[in-house]
């Protein structure tokens, strides 16, 4: 009875087709995991992976469903870090795949809520579980295999029971207990017949939802790209048609500075022609000539101003251009020394408390406790927002106007000045469902909003 409690540990990898490529013993994943050996054929691919656990009699009695990251040389990701056992005892029921219901953990049935982003879940037509079946009963791995126990005398005695009730029933009633007997065997199949079926569909369930939840967010990011696009798009008009306006006050400045020299030469000119009436045409042309020669000087004056207030300015921003780089480069230097004092102070303590089984979580509002790598506290210590906004992949300033929009979940829509709406809105509990200017606004201010999106489109069609 000791040998059957042995469990065999291994994993099999998938391509994105749900086919196996490869299969190997857990203590070969370990050397993996190690960098002791690399997987070719891995190189610079995230990997669906399946840890099993195998009894004796060849059958799956746990499954866990994870994802794991090679680099371009074929190792594994050093950040990796899933407690694989952990998962597989406290997994879920699954389908039936020889022993009775397996130890099921993906990404839709997880015990563990950060590393359900580390996981993915198997197809709804359970293809997966075929093939992970057909995997371990050809055994590639040369797993030791023992023959299951005869069946118990009481289970063996039931066929001959029957028969000797079948000998004896001619005009005789069928025992009472034989009836019994079998109509509890046949309620306890169905019962666990219906309770796999049961199982089979809330794991499907899960599945989908979990890919219907993806698909939003999916839409969600685009929606926040178009309109991130848009906005920036309009906010280049607005600058433009700023600098037009501008341009034209200065353009009308200058004709009315021309006009008004050319009134006053105008009647200058006329002046003479009231005082002498005898001029002649050498007179008339000595008027004109210097009348164009004054005009031209005003012109090249003029022009000569402005191109030395255009070589003053460019000179201004070279000087801030050197300047800045100057700074960066300070900066630069600054966030190097300290990141390497950091290395040599706070770093190799981090990692004694991550090799002692310690793990660093973070607990932020509206959000799911989360472990953050040891390599990963000092980044987190620097920028937490930005080190959240990448782990759910948005940006930092989407992250820090959902963080403002979870704490006080009112419409942010500017009215009279600088006051705000204040209307309340209903509260986004995740980043990634976050819209900005759409999320953060009451149906009232949100329909504008909307409105104007839609017109940017016409124009842009346009």
């Amino acid at each position: 009875m000791a040998d059957k409690a042995i469990i065999n540990k291994a994993v099999v990898f998938f391509d994105s087709s749900n086919a196996v490529v490869k299969e190997m013993l857990y203590t070969e994943f370990e050397a993996v995991l190690d960098h002791i050996v690399g997987i070719s054929e891995f190189e610079a691919q995230k990997i669906n992976a399946v840890y099993l656990h195998i009894n004796q009699q060849l059958q799956v009695t746990a499954a866990v469903f994870f994802q794991i990251d090679f680099d371009s040389k074929g190792y594994a990701d050093k950040k990796w870090n899933m407690p694989l056992d952990q998962l597989a005892e406290s997994g879920g029921r699954g389908p039936n795949l020889g022993a009775g219901p397996t130890r099921l953990s993906c990404k839709s049935r997880c015990s563990v809520d950060w590393h359900k982003h580390e996981m993915w879940d198997p197809d709804p037509e359970h293809k997966v579980f075929r093939r992970l079946k057909a995997v371990v009963k050809r055994n590639r791995l040369s797993l030791p295999f023992v023959q299951p126990d005869a069946l118990p005398e009481s289970n063996q005695s039931s066929p001959q029971s029957v028969g000797d009730v079948t000998k004896k029933s001619a005009g005789i009633e069928v025992d009472k207990e034989l009836k019994q007997r079998l109509s509890e065997n046949f309620m306890q199949e169905l019962k666990q017949r219906t309770l796999e079926i049961s199982e089979d569909y809330k794991l499907k369930m899960a599945s989908l939802k979990s890919e219907a939840q993806e698909h939003i967010e999916k839409i969600h990011r685009e929606y926040r790209e178009e309109t991130k696009k848009l906005t920036e798009t309009l906010e280049v008009a607005k600058q433009l048609f700023t600098e037009e306006k501008q341009k034209n006050i200065k353009l009308k400045e200058t004709l009315d500075k021309e006009a008004e020299a050319l009134r006053m030469a105008r009647e200058g000119f006329q002046e003479e022609l009231l005082k002498d009436h005898d001029l002649t045409a050498q007179k008339l042309q000595q008027l004109e000539t210097r009348f164009e020669l004054e005009l031209n000087a005003s012109v090249e004056t003029a022009t000569a101003e402005l191109k030395e207030r255009l070589e003053m300015r460019e000179v201004e921003l070279f000087y801030r251009d050197e300047q800045l780089s100057g700074l960066r480069e300070d900066v630069s230097k600054l966030r190097e020394e300290k990141m390497a004092l950091q290395a040599e102070s706070g770093d190799e303590l981090i990692q004694r408390v991550s090799n002692a089984g310690i793990n660093f979580i973070v607990h932020n509002a509206g959000e799911d406790p989360l472990t953050i790598p040891a390599a990963d506290v000092s980044h987190f210590l620097d920028s937490p927002v930005d080190y959240m906004a990448k782990f759910y992949g948005v940006e930092a300033e989407l992250y820090q106007q959902w963080l403002q929009h979870y704490e006080l979940p009112v419409c942010n829509h500017i009215i009279a000045g600088s006051n705000i709406c204040g209307q309340p809105v209903e509260k986004i509990q995740k980043p990634t469902q976050f819209i900005a200017n759409k999320s953060d606004r009451c149906s009232t201010h949100g329909a504008l909003n909307d409105a104007i999106i839609s017109m940017m489109k016409l124009r842009e069609k346009a």
